[in-house]
Order: structure tokens, then C-alpha cells, then sequence
């Protein structure tokens, strides 16, 4: 958020820009007890569409979604 609020006003200047945000595929299968996690990152989501809508032509921005990364702890966790 406020990384676009401080860079917005100069890609309208200059008629261009890009913005990506990470957040997760995480939103689109909530598991259980991430409420909070899950409820954060589909923000991230829908500020990304926001902006996106309300940016002027030649800025796009868009949401990257990486999924899990299969490590030892996580390969435990789902046991």
C-alpha cells in the first residue's frame, strides 16, 4: 500500500508503469485456522484490482499467487 501510494503519482506523470504485488494461492482454499493469514492476502488481492481499475492508462498492476513450497517442516505439517 504504500509503496503504490509513493510510486503512483509518478508513473500518471510519466503515463506508465508496472506494479506487481505477491500474495498467495492460499485464498482460494482456505485451510483451517488461517483466518487472519487468508483474510490479509485476499486483501492484497483486491487492492491490486482496485488500483489496477483506478490507475490511468499504461499502468497496469497485477497479483502474483505462488503456492506452497514444499519443504521438510511443511511435509510435516500436513501429516
Amino acid at each position: 500500500f504504500y509503496f503504490t501510494r509513493a510510486v503512483l503519482p509518478h508513473m500518471r506523470k510519466k503515463g506508465y508503469g508496472r506494479i506487481i504485488n505477491p500474495s498467495s494461492d492460499s485464498i482460494q482454499i482456505a485451510p483451517p485456522g488461517m483466518s487472519a493469514y487468508v483474510t490479509a492476502k485476499d486483501g492484497i488481492v483486491e487492492f491490486t484490482q482496485v488500483t489496477a481499475f483506478e490507475a490511468r492508462s499504461g499502468i497496469t498492476a497485477n497479483v502474483i499467487l505462488p503456492g506452497l513450497t514444499v519443504t521438510e517442516t511443511s511435509w510435516r505439517a500436513s501429516l
